[in-house]
Formats: structure tokens, C-alpha cells, sequence
């Protein structure tokens, strides 16, 4: 960080350097991920190169023991109770942290799990309506995806350009990825990106 206003050191070209990163810095998560990532490799995690928000601990076999996902400063531990209050107490060796118990709700997603048949459910209702309420869309119909097998081009509504779509905001809404075929489709009658909000909305209802 450079010197402020009348704090200079005269004849010398010297910075500041940052004790603590600060939320907004845009170092702040490369700061953060490389003590994070330094402790749970040394007990025993290996971070997925698919996704280097992932951990996971195998045993000697190379079957999985425990997974572990990291968004920004939340952590999530899935193992039996033994392991995860050994691996929780590593943790907390080095980071303050605060246990939330078993988690019900991860990201937009309502998570159930069952033990008595063995069976864990993932419901993205809560999420799905405060998206379509984002968009003013709360009465729009489903729609098929990919897309409906009698829809062709020679049937399809154009629709009208309307520029206040909100794409920016759309953007990383959608966790159907094959949502992009009927897009493609259906960009024949309007702008993709018109065609893109519209499908984010409908295939989340």
C-alpha cells in the first residue's frame, strides 16, 4: 500500500505493509486461502482440481473418509461424528470458529437428511421463489428443458426486445446447465441475452 498524505518518508520510496486483509481488497482471498489451504493439507486433505473449492480425505484404501467445501469463509464438514470432531478440532487449533450444527441450508439450497432411509433430499423451493420474485415473474409457467419435443422454429412467438431485462443480474441464477440448448433455440425470435433471463427464470419455476 502506498505511504498517505504526510506520512511519507522523505527520500526514501517506501509502502505499507498490510497486517490484516480486509474485505474488499482484492488480495483479501488469496490471503485467506493460503493458510486455509496449508492446514488442511498438512491433516490430510487433498483439494479436487475440478473444484478448488473441495477437499477431501481418503483412507488408506483410497476410499473418501471426509469431504470438506469452502465458500469464502464458510466450511462445511461431512464425515462420521469421530472424524469431523477430530478434523473440527484441528481446525479450531489455528481459525476461531463458530459450529453451526448440522447443516439445513447451504447456498439457496434446503437440505433434509433422513437417516432412517438413508436418503437426503435437496430442495431449492425458497431459493427458486425469491428468484422469480427478483424478476416479477412469480406466475410464469414452467417450461420444459432441454425443451419441449413439438416446439419448432416454425411455432415459436417472436418475442418483443425489451433492453430493462436485467442480464447482469440473471447471470450465475441458473444451476440447470442444459438450459443453453433451448437458448440457442430460441434465439431465432430474439435477442439471446432476452431469451437467456427469460429461461433462467422459467426453468428455476
Amino acid at each position: 500500500m502506498e505511504q498517505p498524505v504526510e506520512f511519507e518518508e522523505n527520500g526514501g520510496q517506501y509502502v505499507c505493509q498490510l497486517l490484516k486483509s480486509l474485505y474488499g481488497l482484492k488480495q483479501a482471498p488469496a490471503v485467506w486461502n493460503k493458510p486455509l489451504y496449508k492446514l488442511l493439507t498438512e491433516i490430510g486433505f487433498t483439494r479436487l482440481d475440478s473444484d478448488y473449492g473441495l477437499y477431501a480425505m481418503y483412507d488408506p484404501d483410497g476410499d473418501v473418509q471426509m469431504l470438506l467445501t469452502v465458500n469464502v469463509d464458510d466450511l462445511l464438514l461431512m464425515a462420521l461424528p469421530e472424524l469431523y470432531n477430530k478434523v473440527a478440532t484441528q481446525l479450531k487449533s489455528v481459525f476461531t470458529l463458530t459450529s453451526m450444527g448440522e447443516f439445513k441450508y447451504l447456498l439457496g439450497i434446503d437440505i433434509s437428511i433422513g437417516r432412517t432411509h438413508n436418503k437426503t433430499v435437496y430442495c431449492q423451493c425458497a431459493y427458486i421463489d425469491k428468484i422469480l420474485k427478483t424478476f416479477n415473474m412469480q406466475d410464469a409457467y414452467g417450461c420444459w428443458i432441454p425443451q419441449s419435443a413439438s416446439e419448432s422454429k416454425a411455432n415459436l412467438k417472436p418475442l418483443a426486445p425489451d433492453t430493462k431485462l436485467p442480464y447482469c443480474e440473471s447471470c450465475g441464477l441458473s444451476s440447470v446447465p442444459s438450459v443453453w440448448l433451448a437458448v440457442r433455440y430460441r434465439a431465432c425470435s430474439a435477442s439471446p441475452r432476452q431469451v437467456l433471463v427469460l429461461f433462467r427464470a422459467q426453468t428455476l419455476s
